[in-house]
């Protein structure tokens, strides 16, 4: 291990498998033979516990056969970690057998690097050879990418991982214009306020003229021929131009000329679902799920969209299938507890949070409920939907935005000095809070009647 500024770098190769089975036994004998150190990674383990170790930039071995959870719930898990765009030259995955559904996640996810193994002698000589071929060729480009020799691959990769930061983003600020149109700022949509900082207006407009330019030096190499990817990309610069009806036909068109291009059916469908297009939505992901029953993300996206549409018993069933497939996933357990919280299960809800590692989607998801009741005036619902979310959520999500909001409730209500102690709360929680000081400014200064955007 070596210590770069207050960074550690890990120089094992991690392999991600159950311990005394034969894969293990088999890459690790692989990798020995090459000089390097394998350091096993139980798949019971969270990965994000583990992310010092992965987030090397070698490539990480996966055993598609962990007997704890599915090989598909651990690539999922690490598409959260580290985006979809940027992990899939890394991984190598190690299988026994795969079936039709395995070829099609893996064309979803782009993952090219795989092996078949045989537990007879001359096929595991076979498979020594090709595993450590793709060992090398992964090594090999992501060398090159450090270097910059892959540029406009990996100039694309960012570009996608800031066009869907910034895709949640509008949906988030859209929700707070449909609710209140006269002043959408005014509450904190965000699910963090460093998210809230990053996506700037002058950081906005930037990712779209960056995002155009991309499309112009596309289109010049490629003579205006259109492709499934420069279309969804043209519909994602128009949702973030606030034309999301326009983007529907881009991701249509994208859908109809790649039907294995799953960015953009899962970008059709959530922008289905934020225009309240339900059953639209449903008949997007249900086509995909139809081809491939196995991928917890999709499973996890129609519970997402039954949730949306307030039919919170087929929702359950869904977040319920994606947790039987693997008890981990983190976006099945916050749509879980969500579900719990509507219908007034608050120790269920809480103990699913505190099973996840990653609660910021149900934090967001409350957050907005009282947003909605406070703007409808129902300003006590409010803060008991409020108190609740404390009660459930884990410490680390209880953060600037939950008592920003509690306190232009009370500020709405004409509670004032309770207000601005929750404004205060927020500055602690994060004292660079910008939204938070101006109120408090406006506060301080007696103007409480027309609370501004910070």
């Amino acid at each position: 291990m070596t210590t770069t500024g207050s960074r550690k770098i890990f120089q094992e190769a991690v392999i991600i498998a159950d311990d005394q089975n034969w894969v293990w036994n088999f890459v690790r004998q692989a990798l020995h033979r090459s000089g390097l150190a394998p350091l096993r990674l139980p798949s019971s383990i969270g990965l994000k516990d583990s992310r010092a170790r992965l987030d090397t930039g070698r490539p990480i071995v996966v055993d598609w056969s962990c007997r704890t959870r599915p090989g598909g719930a651990i690539v999922e898990e690490l598409t959260e970690l580290f985006g979809e765009a940027d992990i899939s030259d890394r991984i190598i995955i190690l299988a026994t057998d795969v079936v039709r559904e395995d070829a099609l996640y893996f064309g979803e996810i782009g993952i090219t690097r795989f092996v078949i193994l045989r537990n007879r002698e001359v096929d595991l000589v076979c498979a020594n050879r090709d595993f450590l071929a793709h060992w090398q060729a992964a090594v090999v480009g992501l060398g090159q990418q450090s270097l910059g020799q892959t540029r406009s691959d990996t100039q694309w990769r960012s570009l996608l991982r800031h066009i869907d930061t910034a895709m949640e983003h509008y949906w988030d600020k859209r929700e707070a214009r449909r609710l209140d149109g006269h002043d959408a700022g005014e509450f904190a949509t965000e699910t963090s306020v460093v998210a809230e900082r990053a996506l700037s207006d002058k950081a906005y407009a930037a990712l779209i003229e960056r995002a155009r330019g991309f499309l112009l030096k596309t289109d010049s190499v490629s003579g205006g021929v259109p492709s499934a990817r420069n279309l969804d990309l043209e519909a994602s610069l128009l949702v973030l131009l606030d034309k999301p009806e326009g983007a529907l036909s881009k991701w249509s068109q994208a859908c109809h000329l790649n039907p294995n291009y799953h960015r953009a059916h899962v970008n059709l469908s959530r922008c289905l679902r934020h225009l309240g297009r339900f059953e639209e939505a449903l008949a997007v992901i249900q086509n995909k799920h139809e081809q491939n029953r196995q991928s917890i993300r999709l499973m996890v996206e129609i519970g997402d969209i039954h949730l949306e549409a307030n039919d919170h018993v087929k929702a359950e069933h869904y977040y319920q299938l994606a947790l039987d497939r693997d008890g981990m996933s983190n976006l099945a357990l916050n749509g879980l507890a969500m579900v719990k919280f509507s219908a007034g299960d608050l120790p269920a809800c809480r103990h699913l949070l505190a099973q996840s590692r990653v609660s910021s989607r149900a934090a967001a998801r409350f957050n907005a409920h009282g947003i909605e009741l406070v703007k409808s005036g129902k300003f006590e619902a409010a803060l008991e939907l409020y108190a609740r979310a404390q009660f459930v959520l884990p410490q680390q999500e209880k953060g600037p935005m939950l008592f920003y909001n509690m306190g232009l409730c009370y500020m709405r209500w004409g509670k004032v000095d309770v207000a601005r102690d929750f404004i205060k709360l927020a500055l602690i929680k994060d004292p660079a809070y910008t939204k938070a000081k101006s109120l408090l400014a406006q506060m301080e200064s007696g103007d409480t009647e027309n609370p501004k955007s910070a």
